[in-house]
């Protein structure tokens, strides 16, 4: 279907599928919240350049509300496939992210993760427990998390009991494509094992990831709304400064 697409300020209506705009007109306008919002965010702590992080967090959690028949199927596959402690008050939620997503933007070690996730624990270690909620699509990861934490020399000493999805398919192979991984899945598997993922990541009570992640900036948009979580803490394994933090690409 083709529309008819107003050019902004040109007074010119061009008919097209698909119009490119240019990277820096993008920049331009993506740290903007909807005006009927403006006044009100205006009045809050929130930098504004947060104002557009805070109206995508609005969009993707209205997009992404499951339905009944959705839920349903979550909790069935949670039965079946959650492992180990399953997130409680003071869990904190781990998305590692590696694959192919080397080629996007930095990817990091599990031993960073693991120190980040120390962090916060020593934040108040009587909020924060020795447990972790788990979501990744390397293997590799599960087992370092699962069996080989609580070491001086691989990273803080703490034990960690770790929960994950167990039974799911993985992606071993980081140099491989994840399009190619997803079409030997099957999509509907691939989609309803990242919602399960997604959803009992936002059941923690803090949580550690890189910003640059998309899957990361799920859980944080998720986690401040339908979870009502916006006031937990966040550690992004490479920013120190959360004022730092580009969340507008």
């Amino acid at each position: 279907m083709r529309a008819a697409v107003p050019l902004q300020g040109s007074g010119q209506v061009l008919d097209a599928t698909v119009v490119t705009a240019t990277h820096e007109a993008l920049v331009a306008v993506r740290d903007k919240a909807p005006k009927r919002f403006v006044e009100r965010l205006s009045k809050t702590p929130m930098q504004s350049s947060k104002h557009y992080y805070w109206w995508r967090a609005q969009s993707v959690a209205y997009m992404l509300r499951p339905n009944a028949r959705i839920r349903e199927e979550l909790e069935k596959r949670r039965k079946l496939t959650a492992a180990n402690p399953q997130p409680a008050p003071g869990c904190i939620s781990i998305h590692v992210r590696h694959g192919d997503k080397g080629v996007e933007a930095e990817t990091f070690e599990d031993k960073v993760y693991d120190i980040t996730a120390a962090k916060v624990r020593a934040l108040d270690p009587a909020r924060f427990t020795d447990q972790l909620w788990l979501s990744t699509e390397d293997p590799a990861t599960v087992e370092y998390f699962v069996n080989h934490t609580g070491s001086a020399t691989t990273g803080t000493g703490i034990k960690w009991r770790t929960g994950y999805t167990a039974g799911v398919p993985r992606k071993p192979d980081r140099s491989k494509p994840n399009l190619q991984y997803m079409q030997e899945i099957g999509y509907f598997e691939e989609v309803m094992n990242a919602l399960l993922n997604l959803d009992m990541a936002c059941e923690c009570s803090a949580f550690v990831g890189s910003i640059y992640s998309n899957w990361v900036r799920l859980i944080d948009e998720f986690r401040s709304t339908l979870r009502c979580k916006a006031d937990a803490p966040f550690a992004d394994v490479k920013y120190q400064d959360p004022h730092g933090m580009d969340v507008n690409w």
